[in-house]
């Protein structure tokens, strides 16, 4: 198996979801065994060195004084398609938004192609279930081991049209779009003047978020596919892993989880699994 770079270089432009304020991001070339980089002023960083947060709705990531936010919707393109390495240079706070999902960034990442890059992928296989809890045992995180990547997740939001969902994806680099990448990312129509009092959902609308009030879907053409609430979450799930530094094979499981607990089970599977 081949370790994978882009063949040139991608640059994404937009507001940014939560700052509401013109963002871009460039993606670079990497060298085989570089795996992911952010690039600030010149210094490279490893993904694996970020300081990171899941509070705000979305995944925070720290290097030294540099700071960039919603990486997850991109993180998770690129390594539903397959990329191995390659520099992330932002340009603002946040990652663009595009249209709430991964499907942009996949367009773009297909566009350019991949180039094959000599030496192969290195992965964290899990061998035993790793699992973390919230501390009222509500919200459940887990990775069991498996021969293949998958996940299984749940959510629960109570009497409106997000419901209770469950799904279980096998993504591949062929159906990843289809399954996951097209799913965006929603929020209760309720919360969104609570969250702009926070400072957070500015740059958010119909055309780039799924806003449900009630039983109705207020975004223009309505859901790309039944389940995409909790699909939107397992593609949440597959860019938070990838803070791991490198791919993780196992089944994934997910219960009313979210960010946080996400990066509460990569702390543990990068303090409890070993590399194949």
């Amino acid at each position: 198996m081949s370790r994978y770079t882009l063949k040139k270089e991608i640059d994404f432009g937009g507001v940014g979801l939560h700052s509401g304020k013109p963002v871009s991001m460039k993606l670079l070339p990497a060298d085989s065994g570089e795996g992911y980089m952010f690039l600030f002023g010149g210094k490279r960083f490893p993904i694996q060195s970020a300081k990171y947060s899941g509070d705000g709705r979305g995944t925070v990531l720290a290097f030294d004084s540099h700071r960039v936010m919603t990486v997850e919707h991109l993180l998770g393109a690129l390594r539903g398609l397959g990329v191995d390495d390659v520099v992330l240079c932002p340009e603002g706070i946040e990652t663009p938004l595009l249209d709430g999902s991964a499907a942009p960034f996949c367009e773009e990442i297909l566009k350019a192609g991949l180039e094959e890059l000599p030496g192969e992928p290195s992965y964290l296989r899990v061998s035993s279930p790793v699992y973390v809890t919230s501390e009222d045992e509500k919200k459940i995180c887990a990775v069991l081991p498996s021969d293949r990547l998958s996940f299984t997740y749940v959510i629960e939001y109570g009497d409106n049209a997000i419901g209770t969902q469950a799904a279980t994806v096998v993504p591949t680099k062929d159906n990843f779009v289809a399954e996951l990448g097209q799913c965006r990312t929603f929020c209760l129509y309720e919360e969104v003047a609570y969250m702009r009092s926070l400072g957070l959902g500015l740059g958010g609308t119909v055309e780039t978020a799924l806003i449900v009030d009630g039983q109705r879907v207020l975004t223009p053409g309505g859901l790309r596919r039944p389940d995409e609430f909790v699909r939107h979450k397992i593609l949440d799930m597959m860019g938070d892993l990838t803070l791991i530094g490198k791919p993780v094979i196992g089944h994934f499981v997910g219960i009313r989880a979210g960010h946080a607990m996400h990066q509460k089970l990569v702390d543990r599977i990068a303090r409890e699994c070993v590399s194949a």
